[in-house]
């Protein structure tokens, strides 16, 4: 983190905004791999996550947006913006699109089904729910698709 935030300054001063938002978007990763979304720390990573997706689509750079995208949407799930995350959901599906990345158009349906199952209550949400839970994946996608599930959704 350390070497992230004295990247700040230099990449500030030389208005390189696709340098900024990779250092904004490696903050956010590494407070989420020190588990600080769950010690009150979710606003801190949505606003990293959130000024590095706006410079990449600012700047049109899909294959950041789309990247970025897929995490920031899962922060906004957690923190209970549901219209927020599908928004950004569409944003990162055009960019994936734009890429013809399969795997990542994939990920976006999956998680938008996850997310508008779950919050609209429908038959076999939570089934659906449980098969991706059953699904090898790392604690932080399991801690967003509890949070989904309404276990524990952190307040931003």
């Amino acid at each position: 983190m350390t070497m992230q935030i004295d990247r700040l300054p230099a990449v500030t001063a030389l208005g390189d905004h696709e340098g900024l938002a990779h250092i904004r978007y490696s903050m956010a990763n590494i407070r989420l791999a020190r588990g600080e979304h769950e010690s009150g720390n979710l606003q801190q990573i949505y606003e990293e996550l959130a000024e590095a997706f706006h410079l990449s689509c600012q700047y049109g750079q899909p294959d950041a947006i789309g990247g970025i995208g897929l995490l920031l949407v899962q922060v906004l799930a957690m923190g209970g913006l549901r219209d927020e995350a599908l928004e950004t959901l569409n944003t990162a599906e055009d960019a994936f699109t734009t890429l013809r990345d399969l795997d990542g158009i994939g990920q976006v349906r999956e998680l938008r089904e996850a997310v508008s199952l779950v919050h609209e209550n429908a038959p076999g949400g939570r089934a659906k729910l449980a098969a991706i839970l059953s699904n090898s994946c790392d604690d932080f996608q399991r801690a967003i698709y509890f949070c989904l599930a309404g276990r524990g959704g952190v307040e931003m």
